[in-house]
């Protein structure tokens, strides 16, 4: 069985493993890995977000 929540950004694939440099600031997604693919995420194995992902998607966000 595959693994389905691998420490990886589900937005740009990159790691955010221990020692990986984005360890310290991803933030943790608690939807399943369906509903990640569902909602159609690029890596939906990711459990986390970078946050360089996490900024650039915060950028793109119109303010009200």
């Amino acid at each position: 069985m595959p693994n389905h929540n691998t420490e990886i950004c589900y937005e740009c694939g990159r790691s955010v493993a221990p020692g990986a440099g984005q360890f310290i600031n991803r933030i943790p997604n608690f939807d399943s890995y369906q509903e990640r693919v569902k909602m159609g995420v690029p890596f939906p194995r990711g459990k986390y977000m970078c946050q360089e992902c996490d900024i650039k998607i915060r950028d793109k966000k119109p303010t009200s």
